[in-house]
């Protein structure tokens, strides 16, 4: 696990909400970046853009849902994705900086890798403490139904003998 906490003082669930809502945040307000530099141009590329973050958008919905109810696989998929997702960002907006020439959309990239890095990082880490609390929830589970086991065994065993004892006492009082 590679967080125990989000900034230091709240759950990691609430981490991954703050960050999934901050996520899609940056993904609607970063729509408009490929709508104004490239349609001028008449490319396909923008279509493509819009198209990865609406697919983005989506995946981040699913992320929420599944932290929500902490579905690990939800967040998983959403977790394999992530890479995808950086290097898409990473070339486009090494792209932009190259077409625009402008040192926002630089500042666009770190701060939406810089984001995007630590969300997953504490996905990562939320994933992680589901899985340790869905083996313990299988132990003690476990350990319920063994020792559930083994005393309704000893009750069993202790009817038997008394069964047996008042068998033994009727048999004598008969005779």
């Amino acid at each position: 696990m590679l967080f125990d906490s989000f900034l230091y003082s709240f759950e990691l669930r609430t981490g991954c909400f703050v960050l999934s809502v901050l996520h899609m945040l940056f993904i609607i307000l970063s729509l408009h970046v490929p709508m104004i530099t490239d349609f001028v141009m008449g490319s396909w590329i923008p279509v493509f853009v819009a198209i990865e973050r609406l697919l983005e958008f989506l995946f981040t919905i699913l992320l929420t849902y599944g932290v929500f109810q902490r579905n690990r696989k939800l967040m998983l998929i959403w977790q394999m994705l992530v890479p995808l997702m950086i290097l898409f960002n990473v070339a486009y907006y090494f792209y932009l900086s190259f077409v625009v020439n402008n040192l926002k959309v630089l500042f666009i990239l770190v701060l939406s890798l810089y984001l995007i890095t630590y969300s997953l990082m504490i996905v990562n880490s939320y994933y992680d403490e589901l899985g340790y609390l869905e083996d313990y929830m299988k132990d003690i589970a476990y350990i319920q139904t063994h020792t559930l086991k083994k005393s309704s065994t000893s009750v069993t065993k202790t009817r038997k003998s008394d069964d047996e004892r008042v068998v033994k006492i009727t048999e004598s009082a008969a005779t």
